[in-house]
């Protein structure tokens, strides 16, 4: 997905999935932390705001959007022996 959005249809509902700007940033910090922060907590003591700005990687990430309004991120991370 090198610059070009793909559009398609979910369950009769059409998002579009696009490559992430710097403008995505603090929506990705906010959903990440939302999703994540309990998880975070109960297994590394706290959230480090500063861990996830020098972790961000834009390249990684997919922002998906409904009704042009983000709903959602994919974020592909490959490690030695999978994808998350």
């Amino acid at each position: 997905m090198s610059g070009r959005a793909i559009k398609m249809i979910l369950n009769r509902i059409r998002v579009k999935i696009r490559n992430c700007g710097d403008k995505d940033y603090k929506f990705i910090y906010s959903i990440t932390k939302k999703d994540m922060l309990e998880l975070v907590e109960k297994n590394l003591g706290k959230w480090d705001a500063r861990k996830f700005k020098k972790d961000f990687n834009k390249k990684n990430i997919k922002i998906v959007e409904h009704n042009k309004r983000r709903v959602g991120l994919i974020d592909f991370r490959e490690q030695e022996d999978y994808i998350h």
